[in-house]
């Protein structure tokens, strides 16, 4: 009897997708959207006219969505379209001073996270899975795995690097749609100062424990029977995801992650959220005002209570009050 060759996994991802219409299949749009112009040493990009530099943007690629000062000091431009992005990227001089434009190095891509829960992609290496999704998009993956009593157990869940600023809603594998989730990566903390937002290796403070936070040695050398966070104050190790600076560094993240800002722009964001949510809490003095219907208008009025309106309240009531 002759016997038939089964297709593999990875020649149905890459058949055509016939089966499930109802996932429209994503086009390539992977082109920078986030453009550095640098200047020289000799001439630093801030020296020169902003007046100029509007000019030859203009003439080189034509009006541009957003120019932002980097905190180096090079310029952050914001393209529309394709055409724009290709356009501005051949800019070489401003008034006569050299330049150099170059995509973003984070901006222009991101991440997303999958969970195939129903094992499409298990008997494929990450090698395979990249190849077949480069044409939506992804340059990278990566799987997840957990050491369990000494073993590797590789986990149905994939970390995708995206050549776009956002992440898609959903891709497709072969015949079958799947979710992807942005990721959203936890704040850094170094493990030195102990503060967040930088690296051990970028760290110009003095050692702090992160267990008692004094200087001069490291959590496993600590004696200290009491806890102090570094960045709060608190009675908890600076390690702990229940602390308010974390947490709040988390939202800036969150926020910074979720509209592919600068986290300058996402700190500002998370403050003003911050200072709207704390004005609109009511205040003490409006929790003690009572309210009362009076008996001619039948209108709720308010007004501060005091020792004879509170004792005409009760007389009506029949209730009394002690001194």
């Amino acid at each position: 009897m002759a016997q038939h060759n089964q297709p593999s996994k990875s020649a149905l991802i890459h058949k055509k997708r016939k089966c499930d219409d109802s996932v429209p299949c994503r086009e390539d749009d992977s082109w920078p959207r986030f453009i550095v112009i640098k200047g020289t040493e000799e001439k630093p990009i801030s020296k020169i006219s902003p007046f100029a530099i509007h000019k030859q943007i203009q003439n080189v690629a034509g009006t541009v969505k957003k120019v932002s000062k980097m905190k180096s000091g090079s310029l952050l431009v914001e393209c529309s379209n394709k055409s724009l992005s290709t356009n501005l990227l051949t800019i070489t001089t401003i008034t006569n001073f050299p330049v150099s434009a170059s995509p973003h190095n984070s901006l222009n891509s991101c991440k997303g996270i999958i969970r195939d829960r129903s094992q499409y992609l298990g008997d494929l290496t990450v090698e395979e899975i990249g190849e077949e999704l480069s044409s939506q998009g992804v340059t990278d993956v990566v799987r997840f795995q957990i050491k369990k009593n000494g073993n590797i157990i590789k986990l149905n869940t994939y970390l995708l690097t995206f050549r776009t600023p956002t992440p898609p809603p959903s891709i497709t594998l072969g015949c079958f749609g799947i979710r992807v989730d942005m990721l959203i990566p936890n704040p850094i903390r170094c493990f030195t100062c102990q503060k967040f937002g930088h690296g051990s290796k970028q760290c110009r403070g003095t050692q702090r424990c992160f267990k008692c936070s004094d200087e001069g040695h490291e959590g496993t050398n600590s004696y200290s029977e009491s806890s102090k966070c570094v960045n709060c104050g608190e009675s908890h190790f600076s390690s702990s995801r229940d602390c308010p600076v974390y947490l709040k560094e988390k939202n800036i993240i969150k926020i910074k992650t979720e509209r592919n800002i600068s986290y300058p722009e996402a700190k500002q964001i998370a403050s003003v959220s911050n200072d709207l949510l704390v004005s609109n809490r009511p205040s003490y003095a409006s929790k003690v005002v009572r309210s009362f219907s009076h008996e001619n208008t039948q209108t709720r009025m308010t007004w501060p209570i005091d020792a004879d309106n509170l004792q005409c309240c009760l007389l009506k009531q029949n209730l009394t009050i002690k001194y």
